[in-house]
């Protein structure tokens, strides 16, 4: 094992422990990791059989395509804003967590 594996294997238990005071285990954020990457990736492959026969550069492809990633981005900030609590994040609000903010910061 190299230097850099035992600095990390060091770090886990508090990472753990960090992770679990802010109420979410390791299992439950693997399972929302995988959630959200199962919806955003499913919602290409559930696009309409019309628009699946266009070829993938068609405007109406890209403008399919954009809808269902929008669509699935918003789920996992959806599942997120469930799920995290923000102040572990040091943020005070699930916004500020996800990087929207009001001052331009």
């Amino acid at each position: 094992a190299s230097r850099h594996d035992a600095a990390w294997n060091r770090r886990l238990p508090r990472r753990a422990a960090a992770m679990a005071a802010c109420g979410l285990s390791g299992l439950s954020a693997s399972l929302c990791c995988v959630v959200m990457a199962a919806t955003y990736v499913g919602s290409l492959y559930l696009l309409p059989r019309r628009l699946t026969k266009l070829h993938r550069d068609h405007p109406a492809h890209v403008r399919g395509r954009f809808v269902a990633v929008t669509v699935a981005s918003a789920a996992a900030a959806a599942l997120y804003a469930a799920v995290a609590t923000p102040t572990c994040a040091g943020a005070p609000t699930v916004a500020a967590a996800l990087g929207i903010v009001r001052d331009g910061s």
